[in-house]
């Protein structure tokens, strides 16, 4: 079969994710290309021998017509896509035919806040998909519930990791007086509820010897400066700034503790690569990549909490602080037995036209 997968691609996780499936999608006898958008446009180049097209994106209107005149051009059996690439490759998908049309969807309504104009908009595109591939029950639930999309066209797929494929780097400077790191990695906005973590920071027991890292930027960052100096919090609060992705896995395993406390999460990607580090890790229960795991699970009540309930946080802090936590061979475990990427791979292979 002849794939064509429409991405952005760059040195993100994601992006390596989909480089992946591309790659195993290859060995299995299918001629597979690639398309991106960025700022310059570069010479067609291959990656392990799948071709890679890269165009300099535009305006909106020039943007569509370099993806569709790709499609036309490649005729592809399948095309897969994601994020800003969705509407225009379902559109000229229907126009030329293409067998399969796959979106793959990441990202929660309440993440995005979109108005019923664009709500209208993504349904009416949704409708040319084949097939809609999401991250998690909850965006399952989300687009049958917000875009109508029939559940019959949906099926649930995890991620797994790829952070093995970046190399170790140190460069965090931990605080001399830290005898307990905490990590906290996203973006700095009121979604990923950093304030949640100096809340219950304020409460701990013996807080002195326990310092946190925040690894992202972005426009919240004064409002927590102002609720940690509000607490006299400031010696025990590192702003990192973002962290490429060589220190990200540095940052992981430098860590304690880390704790996500995000409201919102259609899957999180922070949490597996967390655990596939054997890393210790609360998580908060909004995270989309929970759908997969059974809630019975031994031990998963224990690194979850409510992200609206501070105290309950602050007391799995201290569980943890104290040696009372689960091993790092739990987490290992729990990555292996959830997120596997052969077991990942097998299942999406399993939804492609023969």
């Amino acid at each position: 079969m002849k794939i064509l997968i429409l991405f952005t691609y760059n040195k993100s996780f994601l992006s390596l994710f989909f480089v992946e499936l591309a790659k195993s999608l290859k060995s299995d006898g299918n001629e597979v290309s690639l398309f991106s958008l960025k700022t310059e446009e570069k010479p067609v180049y291959s990656i392990d021998g799948i071709n890679c097209t890269i165009k300099q994106k535009g305006s909106y209107i020039k943007n569509y017509r370099l993806i569709g005149r790709f499609i036309k051009q490649e005729s592809p059996d399948i095309i897969i896509s994601n994020f800003s690439y969705v509407n225009p490759a379902l559109f000229f998908g229907k126009i030329f035919r293409i067998k399969q049309n796959i979106a793959w969807v990441h990202t929660l309504t309440e993440q995005t806040n979109p108005s019923k104009k664009q709500i209208f908009i993504k349904q009416q595109f949704l409708k040319l998909a084949n097939l809609v591939v999401v991250n998690s029950e909850y965006l399952k639930q989300d687009l049958v519930t917000h875009f109508k999309v029939p559940s019959f066209k949906l099926k649930a797929i995890p991620f797994w990791t790829t952070l093995g494929t970046f190399k170790k780097e140190s460069t965090i400077e931990l605080s001399p007086n830290s005898h307990f790191k905490i990590g906290c990695p996203g973006r700095l906005v009121p979604d990923k509820n950093q304030a949640l973590i100096i809340s219950a920071l304020v409460n701990l027991e013996n807080n002195s010897s326990v310092t946190l890292y925040l690894a992202g930027d972005g426009a919240n960052k004064q409002n927590l400066e102002k609720q940690i100096a509000g607490h006299s919090l400031d010696a025990q609060v590192v702003f990192l700034g973002n962290l490429s992705s060589e220190a990200m896995r540095g940052f992981y395993t430098g860590m304690d503790l880390i704790v996500l406390p995000s409201l919102h999460e259609a899957f999180g990607l922070v949490f597996i690569e967390t655990i596939s580090q054997g890393v210790p890790v609360l998580v908060s229960s909004a995270f989309g990549a929970l759908t997969f795991i059974d809630s019975n699970y031994e031990g998963l009540s224990d690194i979850v909490f409510d992200p609206g309930d501070s105290e309950s946080l602050k007391l799995k802090i201290e569980n943890i602080i104290q040696g009372k936590g689960k091993s790092n061979q739990y987490y290992l475990n729990l990555y292996e037995n959830h997120f596997d990427k052969d077991t990942i791979l097998h299942q999406f292979k399993q939804l492609l036209i023969p």
